[in-house]
């Protein structure tokens, strides 16, 4: 995800607060929304890795302290580190991923709707500041 795409949101997600990003930014008629296929080894929709609960806190914060790294993790080492610890990557299995209500749905997809022309110049402004420093 582009960081001008999530300025973008930013601008325009002011008619609803809301931490679920999804729902906002997944707007094919405004950006160049791309779907991957994971397969093999990183293919794993029973880890959860995003931070909501407690619990995602404490699984991630243990891969923090287990898996060593220099900037970034290696989403291999990760993934081997949980599998050796079927226990830590446990910590988070029953926590359930947020969603929004329909009404908060319905709501921003009228937003969308009506705002579209405008959305579109705050993204075009936004993404035309690219080459200025």
């Amino acid at each position: 995800m582009e960081v001008k795409a999530l300025e973008t949101v930013c601008k325009e997600k002011s008619i609803v607060d809301t931490e679920i990003w999804g729902y906002v930014i997944n707007r094919p008629e405004i950006f160049d929304v791309k779907t991957i296929k994971v397969e093999g080894k990183l293919n794993r929709p029973e880890l959860r890795f995003t931070l909501d609960y407690g619990e995602d806190y404490e699984l991630i914060n243990n891969i923090y302290s287990n898996v060593p790294f220099q900037k970034v993790f290696n989403l291999y080492k990760v993934i081997d580190y949980l599998d050796k610890n079927p226990q830590v990557a446990k910590i988070n299995e029953n926590c359930v991923q947020w969603d929004l209500d329909e009404k908060v749905k319905k709501e921003i997809d009228r937003n969308y709707k009506e705002n579209l022309k405008e959305i579109k110049k705050i993204k075009n402004r936004i993404y035309s500041k690219e080459g200025r420093t």
